[in-house]
């Protein structure tokens, strides 16, 4: 096994010990690990930084703020600070609430809706860090939350409205990420190609010392003439490099 594989195995080992102890691992473990590798300091700290990135914390636990911008922290400010005047409801009033609003009653479901705004922030931090601003988690959450206060009805316990309202803000969020996901690696695609087609019209003018025509993309491709004349219109460079269509 060479050094790089060596290297690899040793950051998978590493992520694996900081999940099985709770998102966290203590220095001393890491050294030891390491220890016996010779791993010089720009190698350990790649690895700090990847378990970092991964969340888990190096002797303390971390918190979603470690994983926040400045631009996070101030918008999570104010927006908290729009909330303070949201009283806490228990008990039997609570289930009051809930129980009117699993009967269709449209303030009962707006009080709920308001009960769970501080709950919406605490299951948004647990996304902070995968792709997206944590005012976009909250208000995915909030968009969750609203629905599954209309959809109380289905329960037949007033005591499962906290699970249910709980996995439909999680699910919510969850959702907007991995459309975010799905849309970056559409993006990527479309680069892809377009880096292509104008290395092909680089190419072109390069050898022959003339612009390249859609026609002799297609033919010099294995792009269709839509997918060229896509890229075309989203990139003034590679108008530049096409030839009288």
């Amino acid at each position: 096994m060479n050094k790089e594989e060596v290297f690899k195995k040793t950051i998978v080992e590493l992520v694996d010990l900081g999940r099985r102890q709770g998102n966290c691992i203590g220095k001393e473990q890491i050294n030891e690990i390491l220890e016996p590798l010779e791993f010089d300091l720009d190698q350990k700290y790649l690895i700090e930084g990847y378990l970092k990135e991964q969340k888990i914390g190096i002797d303390n636990e971390l918190s979603p703020e470690d994983f926040m911008t400045k631009e996070d922290m101030d918008y999570l400010s104010v927006y908290l600070d729009s909330l303070t005047d949201i009283l806490e409801i228990r008990g039997g009033k609570k289930q009051a609430i809930i129980i009117s609003a699993m009967a269709g009653d449209e303030n009962a479901c707006r009080k709920i809706i308001e009960m769970n705004l501080l709950n919406v922030v605490e299951i948004a931090k647990l996304y902070v860090g995968e792709g997206a601003l944590i005012e976009d988690l909250i208000g995915e959450g909030n968009i969750a939350l609203t629905i599954g206060s209309k959809m109380l009805g289905c329960l037949e316990n007033s005591t499962e409205a906290d699970g249910f309202l709980g996995k439909m803000i999680m699910d919510g969020i969850e959702s907007y990420l991995e459309s975010l996901e799905s849309n970056a690696s559409e993006m990527k695609i479309v680069i892809n190609k377009l880096n292509e087609i104008l290395l092909l019209c680089k190419q072109e003018i390069d050898n022959n010392g003339r612009k390249i025509t859609v026609e002799e993309l297609i033919e010099n491709s294995n792009f269709s003439k839509e997918e060229i004349l896509d890229s075309i219109s989203l990139s003034d460079e590679l108008k530049n490099y096409i030839g009288e269509m």
